[in-house]
């Protein structure tokens, strides 16, 4: 490495660039203080989570190369920089040129891009014999009829340059495929898509720290894929519990993947699927994970950091990785909400800082009051997830998925986005979040009224609801069981079960059945808080009658 003015600076605090400020880099800023180093930290939100635990914060685009290079330069009357980090972000390729310019430790450019761009990544791999999908790239202007392709259908589309599952679909006919492309090519820098067959089986997340060409792995999770045709990953555990000798196949094929992209010093990231008999490269970017794994289930399991030992590889220093065991199970699970906006996240008191109990380790909210969501066709359209971490798996992931089901996002009433997805337009996609298997509890359902008004104006309660004929035994997305589900929604409305000879202003039956089945406790609260603020105003909407 050649002498320059970025390094050799004396007098001044040793520094280390890190690329992204959002709570996946958290981890890295804090790594780098420990390690004692000063963290000069660059985001395009002028006020991200990690501001606030960075040494110096620049409020730049991380995709801004020459702004960032700028301002390293301004900075060299304070700062010697050693290194250029970043984790969970798309921006590797920024990370590895900025390295370059300034004869900092790092993987060239050109291996950056092939971690980056899926095409890149897809002919490295093809070259080296490196088992990966079939696949092909297009333009945003493609049309399925005038292309020839050798791929059979089940087919999936994705951006060649986007992380976060964004723009990722299954398609399973050609009549499908000119619109996958042209909304993957929205979520694309260059307008680029790539379309690949795809792979049926189990899914799993890998690490590595690469220090002269030897790879280090650092732990292996499966991952819970849902909500098909889109790949939507509602947590992680650590460690995977595949028998070894499909964790063998899996670890062989992300090594093959990240020789073949020729990360020799670094970090990376794989998703790998197991099918059949075999392993398979989804993908392999050239930083650690973005989804809580690197940064947190990964040294809850082992106790090691595999952050500073990657920190220690980007400013050229041995990375102190040792052989390590896994003590305990870290299960990270993900919560989400049907569209809407929101008006309150109900949250328990043990949920609360300083009310945990031992095996909650982090609570992460994602979504304020006022946000808009949705229902998740990517990964960075959940509205937040829960770390459990216990010696007993099955404890760990009890502990994650129950908190997950006690946090109740309320959405704002009246709210059009909402009664569509509840009544009108819900995509075919879109599971209902309960089914009614019995015919004669549906047919019940379905004679009851929408509404009844009565003439009575007692103010003992607005609103009731016609019971369901008797328990269900389905649970919604969470896990949440049907009857668990509706005492909750009686509970928070304040809403009463309707009682025979009683007068009520309003009686809620097939209305709200239809909003609960299709939306659980947020379909079933949003209802009654609907009808109550209109009945508020004086009348209903004739499509509520």
């Amino acid at each position: 490495m050649h002498e320059n003015r970025f390094i050799h600076m004396k007098n001044k605090k040793d520094a280390v660039v890190i690329l992204g400020a959002g709570i996946m880099q958290i981890p890295a800023i804090k790594a780098a203080g420990e390690s004692g180093y000063a963290s000069l930290v660059f985001d395009g939100n002028p006020d991200p989570v990690g501001k606030y635990s960075s040494d110096r914060f620049f409020n730049v685009d991380i995709k801004d190369y020459d702004k960032i290079l700028t301002t390293c330069i301004e900075n060299m009357d304070k700062y010697s920089i050693k290194g250029v980090f970043t984790a969970g972000t798309d921006f590797s390729y920024i990370v590895a040129k900025l390295a370059e310019k300034m004869g900092l430790p790092g993987i060239s450019y050109e291996t950056a891009l092939k971690a980056t761009v899926k095409s890149e990544m897809r002919t490295a791999f093809f070259k080296c014999n490196v088992s990966s999908p079939g696949f092909f790239t297009v333009e945003h202007s493609f049309e399925a009829d005038k292309t020839e392709y050798n791929l059979d259908f089940p087919l999936v589309v994705k951006p060649v340059d986007s992380m976060g599952g964004r723009g990722s679909v299954k398609i399973e006919t050609e009549e499908a495929l000119n619109k996958a492309v042209e909304n993957a090519a929205g979520f694309s820098r260059t307008g680029r898509v790539i379309i690949e067959e795809f792979i049926e089986g189990d899914e799993f997340s890998l690490d590595a720290v690469i220090e002269n060409g030897k790879i280090f792995i650092c732990g292996i999770a499966d991952r819970h894929i849902f909500f098909p045709p889109y790949f939507v990953e509602m947590g992680h555990t650590m460690p995977s519990i595949s028998p070894p000798e499909i964790q063998e196949k899996v670890i062989s094929v992300f090594e093959d993947g990240i020789k073949a992209i020729g990360i020799t010093n670094g970090t990376a990231k794989g998703d790998i699927k197991y099918s059949g008999d075999k392993a398979v490269v989804g993908e392999i970017a050239a930083r650690l994970s973005g989804g809580y794994m690197s940064g947190w289930t990964f040294p809850y399991s082992t106790g090691v950091s595999v952050i500073k030992a990657a920190l220690n590889v980007a400013v050229g220093k041995p990375s102190g990785l040792k052989p390590f065991s896994y003590t305990r199970t870290a299960a990270e699970r993900a919560f989400i909400s049907i569209p809407g906006t929101v008006s309150q996240i109900v949250i328990p008191e043990y949920l609360e800082e300083g009310k945990r109990p031992d095996e909650i380790k982090d609570v992460f909210i994602n979504i304020e009051k006022g946000e808009k969501v949705v229902f998740p066709k990517n990964n960075v359209q959940k509205c937040g997830n829960i770390i459990a971490v216990h010696r007993e798996r099955e404890k760990a992931v009890y502990a994650s998925e129950q908190a997950c089901r006690d946090i109740i996002v309320r959405l704002e009433s009246c709210n059009t986005d909402t009664e569509k997805f509840l009544f009108h337009k819900k995509e075919k996609w879109v599971p209902d979040a309960f089914v009614i298997n019995q015919p004669e509890n549906m047919e019940a359902v379905r004679i009851m009224d929408k509404i009844v008004t009565s003439d009575s104006h007692s103010t003992k309660t607005a609103v009731s609801v016609i019971p369901f004929p008797e328990r269900e035994d389905s649970v919604d997305w969470m896990g949440r069981g049907f009857a668990e589900s509706f005492n909750n929604v009686i509970k928070l409305s304040g809403a009463e079960l309707q009682q025979p000879g009683r007068e009520y202003r309003v009686v809620l039956g097939k209305l709200f059945w239809d909003a609960f089945t299709a939306g659980g406790i947020q379909g079933g609260l949003w209802l009654i808080e609907t009808v109550e603020k209109y009945m508020s105003k004086g009348a209903l909407p004739d499509r509520f009658r």
